[in-house]
């Protein structure tokens, strides 16, 4: 009966873990999140606090899956102190700086409940748009057309 079980039962060596590829690369996802602000503006709406959220976390998202820093789980300070505190491979000391004022002023919206203009909030989107095109991984060159290198 014991060599039948033996035999019988599963493997337990659990299978190697492989690492999964996210179904779509962190600018891409920034990029039509970004995008999607731009068209859409639910500011207009009166949700100009829910629209800076969704462009801090998309900038989030782009520095994190492209710069490897870990954006998405920190505070604003933190990621200053991270942003101000030492270079970045890739990132630049002029767009460090100007990533800590994007996300200080989204802070204020979205706790201090200052309020934007309608064209503060578009600049800003479009702003991050241009930062997140002119920082993406270079594009496939055998890709004709990239709608990166705008």
């Amino acid at each position: 009966w014991v060599l039948k079980q033996l035999r019988n039962r599963e493997s337990v060596i659990p299978p190697p873990l492989v690492p999964q590829e996210p179904a779509e690369p962190a600018h891409l996802t920034a990029l039509r999140m970004l995008e999607a602000l731009e068209v859409d503006q639910p500011w207009k709406d009166g949700e100009g606090k829910e629209a800076q959220a969704q462009l801090s976390e998309a900038v989030r998202l782009h520095l994190q899956g492209t710069f490897g820093v870990k954006a998405l789980e920190r505070a604003t300070e933190e990621l200053t102190a991270h942003l101000t505190g030492a270079p970045i491979r890739g990132l630049d000391g002029d767009d460090a700086r100007w990533l800590v004022s994007l996300l200080r002023q989204s802070d204020l919206v979205k706790f201090a409940k200052q309020d934007l203009s309608s064209d503060a909030h578009l600049h800003a989107v479009r702003e991050a748009l241009a930062w997140v095109r002119r920082t993406s991984p270079a594009a496939d060159p055998t890709e004709p057309n990239s709608d990166l290198n705008d």
